[in-house]
């Protein structure tokens, strides 16, 4: 099979984005990690929670446990559900069922990467970790080729060093 360039780099970018997400699955529902980054307080990393069923569910700091290459065990310090406040002990919240809700757990430590990262003792392996959080940058025009400009907004640095934009494509005048 042969590609066109512009299909190469489409096709390795689809690649390394399946290759960084790793899920762990329970019966009231799924967590799939979305990326793990350092920042002032240590290392952040970002979960997408999507419940099986519709409950009021507690998130718990003892249950985001990040193994450093090392050996040793390091909780969660905080916790922040539904873009929420940092907290040790975040409040209850109502989930539905298939319908998605954040979950960033705080780990005091800078890490580039961590061999396992557990949810409920659950392990993810060999999780990348990147460089520091950075604010999405201003909208950048780029041109996407002769007839056409882009305009990417949204970016947010994902794990590996991949940053993923939205790009509006408007026709050249």
């Amino acid at each position: 099979m042969t590609l066109r360039p512009g299909l190469t780099a489409v096709a390795v970018f689809a690649f390394l984005s399946a290759a960084s997400a790793q899920r762990v699955a329970f019966p009231n529902g799924v967590y799939d990690l979305q990326a793990c980054y350092r920042v002032t307080q240590g290392t952040k990393c970002d979960f997408l929670y999507t419940p099986l069923q519709e409950q009021s569910m507690s998130f718990v700091t003892s249950w985001f446990v990040a193994v450093e290459p090392d050996g040793r065990n390091v909780q969660a310090n905080a916790l922040s559900v539904a873009n929420g406040n940092w907290a040790t002990y975040p409040g209850t919240i109502k989930t539905f069922t298939n319908v998605p809700v954040k979950v960033s757990a705080l780990f005091p430590v800078q890490a580039l990467s961590f061999p396992v990262l557990t949810v409920a003792s659950s392990p993810m392996r060999n999780i990348t970790v990147g460089g520091p959080a950075t604010s999405a940058p201003p909208q950048t025009v780029a041109a996407a080729s002769a007839s056409y400009n882009a305009v990417l907004t949204n970016c947010k640095p994902q794990a590996g060093g991949v940053l993923v934009c939205t790009a509006t494509l408007t026709p050249r005048k």
